[in-house]
C-alpha cells in the first residue's frame, strides 16, 4: 500500500471518527436535555397537587360562602349597596385568582401525548380559519405561504395546534394599531420541519427576548405569561425547537423546527 493511499485512509477514519464523537455527543446532550425536562416537570406535579390542594379547595369554599353571605343579607333586608359592592369585589378577586391557579394548573400538566402522522399544512389551515374573527377585529391581513406539498410528520396533533395559536395569537396582539400583515409559512429540509409565523408589529426589545419563554413573564396589561411558555414546552416534548428574531418597530418572527419523525420514545430503565 503507497504512502498516498495510507494518508487517504487515516484522513478518512479520523472524520469518521470525528462524525462518531459528534452524534454521540448530540445524542448524549438531548438525552441531557429530557432528563432536566423530567426533573422539571416531577418538581411542577408536586407543586401542582399541593397548590390544588392548599389553594384551589379553600377557593371554592370562599366562594361558596360569599354567595350565601349575599343571599342571606338580601332574605333579611340588609344588603346595602356599599355590602352589595363589597361582595361584589370580592367575588372579582376569587375568580382573578382562580384564574391564575387554573392557568398555572394546565401549565403544569403533564400529559401522555399521543402521536401519530398528521398534515402540519392542513393543522394551520384550521388554526387560519379558527382566527379569522380574531384577525378581523385587529384589522389585520392574515397570509398563507405554504409548501406545495403536504408536510407529513408525527405530532400529538392537539397540543401542536395550542402551541401554535397560542404563537399566532400572540403575533395578532403585537399589532395593537391595525393594518398589519400576519404570514404563516411552513417548509420541510432535511427531515425538519419548519413553520415560521411572522407579524409586523411592535416588536420586542432586545433586553426581553431572553424572556419570553419565561413562566409568568409579559408585558401585556392583561397577560397570564404562561402561553408561549406552554407552547415552548409542547415543542421541546416533540424534540423540536422554537426560536424568535425581533427589534422593535420591526415585527417579530417564530420559527418552530420539529422532526418529521416524531419526539423520539424514551427507552424504559
Amino acid at each position: 500500500m503507497n504512502p498516498g493511499t495510507i494518508w487517504a485512509i487515516a484522513v478518512l477514519a479520523a472524520a469518521l471518527g470525528a462524525l462518531a464523537g459528534y452524534r454521540l455527543a448530540k445524542r448524549g446532550a438531548k438525552a441531557q436535555r429530557r432528563q432536566e425536562r423530567e426533573r422539571e416537570q416531577a418538581l411542577l406535579d408536586r407543586v401542582a397537587a399541593g397548590l390544588a390542594h392548599e389553594i384551589k379547595n379553600p377557593l371554592g369554599a370562599l366562594s361558596l360562602n360569599v354567595q350565601l353571605l349575599e343571599e342571606e343579607l338580601a332574605a333579611s333586608g340588609q344588603l346595602s349597596q356599599a355590602s352589595r359592592s363589597r361582595l361584589a369585589a370580592i367575588s372579582k378577586d376569587y375568580h382573578r385568582l382562580e384564574d391564575v391557579v387554573n392557568n398555572f394548573l394546565r401549565y403544569a400538566a403533564h400529559r401522555r401525548m399521543s402521536v401519530a402522522e398528521a398534515d402540519v399544512n392542513a393543522l394551520v389551515r384550521e388554526l387560519a380559519t379558527f382566527v379569522k374573527p380574531d384577525v378581523a377585529r385587529a384589522n389585520a391581513t392574515l397570509n398563507l405561504m405554504l409548501s406545495d406539498s403536504p408536510i407529513v410528520c408525527r405530532v400529538d396533533a392537539p397540543l401542536v395546534k395550542q402551541a401554535f395559536l397560542n404563537v399566532m395569537l400572540n403575533a395578532l396582539e403585537a399589532m395593537p394599531s391595525g393594518n398589519g400583515t400576519l404570514d404563516i409559512a411552513t417548509e420541510q429540509e432535511n427531515g425538519i420541519v419548519r413553520i415560521s409565523v411572522k407579524d409586523s408589529g411592535v416588536g420586542i426589545p432586545e433586553t426581553d427576548l431572553p424572556r419570553v419563554f419565561d413562566a409568568y413573564f409579559s408585558r401585556k396589561t392583561h397577560g397570564t405569561g404562561l402561553g408561549l411558555a406552554i407552547t415552548k414546552r409542547i415543542i421541546e416534548d416533540h424534540d423540536g425547537r422554537i426560536d424568535v428574531e425581533s427589534a422593535p418597530g420591526r415585527g417579530t418572527t417564530v420559527t418552530v423546527s420539529l422532526p418529521v419523525a416524531g419526539p423520539a420514545v424514551k427507552e424504559s430503565a
